[in-house]
């Protein structure tokens, strides 16, 4: 910029000088005057101040052109850096990109690690259960053993009375069959009464009267006899539903540590009273052994069953599934489904409860948990008559069952979270 000034300047006043001395001779031959040499020196001296002042400035020009080109070195130095930190920053994010990519890929890798580490930490644990339970099966087979041999002698014992009642019921058949011959010669001898008696009304009244009173004789005689076979037949059938009950024990290995096989009975009855009922032990454990695994694996699938529990403060309760227990998630079950007490602190005698006829929620089989009988709500929150789990084992009766004994919520257990200290569960035969 302030070497296009300078040039500017400068051909300025030699076009002013070469004007002025034009117009000098353009005066000079019209007028035949000049201008004066006073002019002349002046316009001299102030070419030679441009002259001057141009140099000056050519050499100001010179220093700044210097100064240029040394920031155009500057420059040129910057932008190499610049293009060079460019290309590094370029190979950097290049490199953190890979790196990023790389720790993604990590990423997913300690993810799937810790997602296989989880499974063979399951596999661990189905492994320790496994052979927690082939330990606890030993056991159990060693007891099993020795309890068979205890059936055998049982069985042994019982076989002779087993035998006497065979013959006792069937000297009753024989007797049956003679009280029945005798039955159908009393009635055709009461038929041939009738008949005579009919034939003498007429003629004879104190021989009616006689007649009339053999027949009345024989009659009460009859139904004597009749009273008399009745209760023998129902003393002989009442004796062999007991054998056939302890037969049933010693076939299935009864065995219970919280009540006498005689008091299961009363669930015999419960369930259905036409006919003798077995129960098999499918599964058994306290608080602290019980696993909802362990109990589905053993009674999931099993029929019919009963579930009996002791508290560690000494209630006895449980319920009845008519169907087989699943690990569905879901509420099954039918009418036939219900809930007992048998030991509570209210003394109410062993009660049997059966569900009301709105709710359809009677069992329900979830893989975590032990049984559960009946459901339902308060305050938003879904509760069960009775739930069996480790940990966290508690009642809400009554809800889909009726209190018949109006005890309420107490009826079970006297707080809702109880301990347990026995759980027995009985497949019913």
């Amino acid at each position: 910029m302030i070497q296009s000034n300078t040039k500017n300047t400068r051909e300025d006043l030699e076009k002013d000088n070469e004007r002025l001395q034009k117009q000098n001779w353009e005066l000079k031959n019209s007028f035949k005057v000049g201008c004066s040499n006073t002019d002349h020196n002046s316009l001299y001296f102030q070419l030679e101040t441009s002259n001057n002042e141009n140099d000056r400035l050519k050499q100001d020009l010179k220093k700044l052109s210097e100064e240029n080109d040394n920031h155009n070195i500057k420059m040129d130095l910057l932008l190499n850096k610049i293009e060079s930190l460019a290309n590094i920053n370029d190979k950097l994010n290049t490199k953190i990109e890979n790196y990023s990519n790389k720790m993604d890929l990590l990423t997913e890798k300690i993810v799937y690690l810790e997602k296989v580490n989880e499974s063979q930490n399951t596999k661990i644990d189905n492994v320790n259960k496994q052979l927690k339970m082939q330990q606890n099966s030993k056991e159990e087979q060693k007891k099993k053993g020795e309890q068979n041999r205890k059936n055998i002698e049982n069985y042994n014992n019982l076989l002779p009375k087993i035998e006497s009642l065979a013959k006792v019921y069937e000297k009753l058949n024989n007797k049956i069959e003679n009280v029945n011959q005798q039955q159908n010669t009393l009635k055709n001898l009461q038929h041939n009464c009738l008949e005579k008696l009919n034939s003498f009304t007429k003629a004879n009244e104190s021989q009616n009267q006689q007649l009339k009173q053999q027949y009345n004789s024989l009659n009460s005689k009859l139904n004597e006899q009749h009273l008399e076979i009745n209760d023998k037949v129902s003393e002989t059938s009442k004796e062999i539903k007991t054998c056939k009950q302890d037969l049933l024990f010693l076939i299935y290995k009864f065995k219970s540590n919280i009540m006498e096989k005689s008091s299961f009975k009363i669930f015999n009855d419960w369930i259905d009273d036409s006919k003798t009922m077995g129960f098999e032990l499918l599964y058994e454990s306290s608080e602290d052994d019980f696993e909802g695994l362990s109990f589905h694996s053993a009674c999931d699938g099993k029929g019919a069953t009963i579930t009996l529990i002791e508290t560690t403060k000494g209630d006895v309760f449980g319920g009845y599934n008519s169907q087989s227990w699943n690990s569905d998630n879901k509420w099954y079950g039918d009418d036939k489904c219900f809930i007992f007490t048998l030991v509570n602190k209210h003394g109410i005698k062993p009660t049997k409860y059966s569900p009301g006829v709105t709710s359809k929620n009677y069992v329900k089989g979830c893989a975590y948990y032990g049984p559960l009988f009946g459901s339902g709500f308060d305050s938003g929150v879904e509760w069960e008559d009775i739930r069996v789990s480790r940990g966290c084992s508690y009642q809400s009766f009554p809800l889909t069952f009726d209190d018949t004994t109006g005890k309420g919520n107490s009826t079970l257990t006297p707080s809702k979270y109880y301990d347990i200290k026995t759980i027995e569960i009985y497949k019913c035969i």
